[in-house]
């Protein structure tokens, strides 16, 4: 399973590459990403696209520092996208 910054690294490679992929990006994330790394986004899993412009930036920021007992033990098993629950998202 690849890093965040291993993802990003592919997908800015792949932007760069291929001038069809950011529509497949912006209209099917879940499965361009699928595609991609050959991976099962879980069901119940959202992943947003937003596209920077001149006149909008978006900032990613990492979510509640407190982590639910379930969180812990993912963390600690070394979880990855394919072992989060059903319900962990926004």
């Amino acid at each position: 399973m690849p890093s965040r910054g291993e993802v990003d690294q592919v997908i800015r490679e792949r932007l760069a590459e291929d001038p069809t992929f950011r529509d497949r990006l912006l209209q099917d994330p879940k499965g361009t990403l699928a595609s991609v790394f050959s991976i099962d986004v879980p069901e119940g899993m959202e992943v947003f696209v937003h596209e920077d412009t001149p006149s909008n930036v978006h900032l990613v920021i990492p979510g509640p520092a407190e982590l639910s007992d379930q969180d812990l033990e993912l963390v600690s098993g070394g979880a990855c996208w394919t072992d989060c629950p059903q319900d962990y998202g926004p």
